[in-house]
């Protein structure tokens, strides 16, 4: 829940952090449960690769959002990108035992040449996300439509 007038401040350090780093080689692979198996919420995907340079992202995102008063994470940093959000246990373990089988996978690799800045609207059927802007790497950043 973030007030609007806070948004500009946000974008501002998100576009800062963008020009500081560069596009970064990732890969995604392996698959878990936050916060765990026994309690899952979010199905997950690891990601590898240049995975100091995504910390540093991260932590160049975090210090600058201090600035204005959102918390610190405490936290260490985990890369990974979320899959899908559980609501209900129903199905699980299927989705348990899949996963033990997949515990090798891969997805391959990929670039990753921007940040983008997202809202979401809670809503009784889901999150429904909605693209702000996109900061690319190293650049100027891009409205949505433009």
């Amino acid at each position: 829940d973030i007030k609007r007038e806070k948004v500009a401040s946000i974008a501002g350090v998100i576009e800062q952090a963008a020009k500081d780093s560069q596009p970064m080689t990732l890969r995604s692979q392996a698959v878990g449960f936050f916060p765990g198996v026994k309690n899952p919420r979010v199905l997950w995907t690891g990601i590898s690769g240049q995975t100091d340079a995504l910390a540093e992202l991260f932590g160049n995102i975090d210090r600058g959002l201090a600035v204005f008063a959102f918390p610190r994470e405490k936290r260490p940093f985990t890369g990974h990108l979320t899959l899908g959000r559980i609501k209900t246990p129903r199905g699980l373990v299927g989705l348990a035992r899949s996963m033990e089988e997949a515990a090798e996978w891969e997805a391959g690799g990929f670039v990753a040449p921007e940040l983008c800045l997202f809202k979401s609207d809670l809503t009784p059927q889901g999150a429904v996300y909605t693209k702000l802007a996109t900061y690319p790497f190293g650049k100027e950043r891009r409205e949505e439509g433009s």
